[in-house]
């Protein structure tokens, strides 16, 4: 097995391994520090460094740097590795050296997943801003592909979390606030794991235009009970299921806010099952007037979800994916030893419309049309920000930045399962094997071979009274709270500190306050303290319901 040839520079060592020369040959320390020289610093930056060799140039970009960044080197060469180990030797609690073995399938993602909960782990949440990367030598030629894509990785996962917490910011309250409104009828719910679709198959659709491919074939299969699949939506595809008579089994409804009661527009009482997340709409769970099943996304971390538990009221964890879509077919997955098919989840646009035939906003624009107003959706599709791109189909289309995101998350989530198939058509392609809608037909007409059920777990019903045990405990803990606060009681900092961890939905939304390194100055119990009356309301209101 090759090593790698030191060769003795004027000022430090070269290196030539695998055929190429990694630092130069006359001064090699003297080109990385000006490579550091060169950089824009700025504040909260994580600076990738791949192939640190023999660490020229880190000790000048640990000065450079804002004490909020950090520096990250990575090493994917296990005889590189072992001279990094031996030259580099730092102590500062802002750098950190790792091995990523690019032997092993899929090295960039998992690397990029311990990295991410490394930083976390260290630095706190949201600790940097931006990633840059920095090649001080010329060791990132071995494994070019690699450095890239953990570097992609790693900025989609930054992305990402600023992406929740912006989301935290301005639903965050809305969020527990629906969640406190709900508790009341979480016992009228029945449990998730109560619902199982055994091995049958199952058409997961969204409202995106392909769907209308599908629905257009099973026209015939109307009732959930006289069909030999099942068929689980998302909640803006009520309307056009309700157009055309077919029940589903089951529909997803995760939004929070008011408007998406459009959805419901002409289903209301239609007697559907329906999972509901504990932070939805309150009336989400009831308007369809069928049995209703709470799940629970975890839209950050609370102490409040702790008890919640402990109290036996926390529904079954819904992973956080963001789209509706999405946790359709992740429930699919779990409800089901089956195929399960999609439809519908496009994540684009067209000229002729972005949602399919009877959706919300294809009858709002029909409704709409004049002329003014056409009913093409060009809005859509040529608003500032959206970009073309091929279609499953071949065909271009069009989509967004964020569009663009839940694909790869879906892509990333699910395209290694085999039981996984979409529908072809104008959406993107999603990183699962697509299928002719005739295809599709014949996978959800297939008579079942196996007689075998699956087992439904034993159903432990919520009562009335652990809900109001639960609500009269998280009362006393405000009450108690705003009496320390408004002096009412003496302020003992140790207790203060307690109740503020418990009670830390009043203040989790905070757009200034990272929950592991904030300040609790005056000023933030003073927010605080404004944040306890309309609870309390709330917390009464939901007593007042049981």
């Amino acid at each position: 097995m090759e090593q790698p040839r030191e060769i003795q520079a004027r000022r430090g060592f070269s290196l030539f391994y695998k055929g190429k020369i990694l630092l130069s040959k006359i001064d090699p320390i003297g080109q990385a520090e000006k490579i550091v020289q060169s950089l824009d610093i700025k504040e909260r930056t994580l600076y990738l460094c791949p192939s640190p060799l023999y660490g020229y140039g880190l000790s000048d970009l640990l000065n450079r740097m804002h004490k909020s960044s950090a520096v990250l080197c990575i090493e994917a060469d296990k005889h590189l590795f072992d001279i990094a180990l031996k030259s580099i030797n730092c102590s500062n609690q802002r750098f950190l050296l790792t091995f990523v073995d690019a032997s092993t399938t899929n090295a960039f993602k998992e690397a990029a997943q311990e990295i991410c909960s490394f930083a976390e782990k260290t630095w706190g949440e949201r600790s940097f801003k931006r990633i840059e990367l920095v090649r001080l030598n010329g060791g990132w030629q071995i494994f070019p592909e690699l450095y890239e894509n953990i570097r992609d990785l790693l900025e989609k996962d930054m992305a990402l979390k600023w992406t929740n917490a912006m989301i935290m910011i301005r639903l965050g309250r809305l969020y527990i606030r629906n969640a406190i409104r709900n508790l009341p009828l979480l016992s009228g719910s029945r449990e998730l794991t109560s619902l199982n679709f055994n091995d049958e198959p199952i058409l997961v659709l969204g409202a995106g235009p392909s769907a209308d491919i599908i629905l257009d074939k099973i026209s015939l299969f109307k009732k959930a009970n006289e069909r030999p699949f099942r068929i689980i939506c998302v909640d803006s595809c009520l309307t056009l299921m309700k157009e055309r008579g077919i029940e589903p089994d089951l529909a997803v409804i995760l939004e929070s806010q008011y408007v998406n009661l459009r959805s419901f527009k002409n289903s209301r009482g239609w007697g559907i099952k329906a999972l509901v997340d504990l932070s939805s709409f309150p009336a989400s769970a009831v308007i369809l007037g069928g049995d209703y099943y709470f799940g629970f996304t975890p839209w950050t971390n609370l102490s409040f979800f702790k008890r919640l538990e402990k109290a036996g009221l926390l529904p079954v964890n819904l992973t956080p994916l963001g789209s509706v879509g999405l946790t359709a077919v992740e429930l699919a997955l779990k409800l089901g030893s089956g195929p399960v098919i999609t439809a519908g989840i496009d994540f684009s646009y067209n000229l002729d419309s972005s949602y399919s035939r009877s959706s919300p906003v294809h009858l709002s624009r029909l409704i709409n049309k004049n002329r003014l107003n056409s009913i093409l959706n060009s809005e859509s599709a040529f608003r500032e920000g959206t970009f073309n791109v091929k279609s499953k189909s071949g065909d271009l289309i069009r989509t967004d930045p964020v569009m663009m995101n839940y694909r790869n998350l879906f892509e990333n989530e699910f395209s290694g399962n085999s039981r996984l198939f979409d529908i072809e058509g104008p959406g993107l392609f999603l990183g699962i094997k697509t299928i002719s809608a005739v295809d599709a037909c014949a996978v959800l007409n297939k008579i079942r071979t196996s007689t075998d059920a699956l087992i439904p777990a034993e159903e432990i019903k919520i009562t009335s009274q652990q809900i109001t045990d639960f609500v009269v405990r998280e009362v006393d803990i405000l009450n108690e709270l705003k009496n320390m606060l408004k002096g009412t009681i003496p302020l003992v900092e140790a207790r203060l500190n307690e109740l503020l961890d418990e009670a830390d939905y009043l203040w989790a939304h905070f757009p200034d306050y990272n929950q592991q390194h904030g300040s609790r100055d005056l000023n933030f119990l003073k927010r605080v303290r404004m944040e306890i009356d309309p609870f309390l309301k709330l917390w009464d209101m939901a007593l007042n319901e049981l």
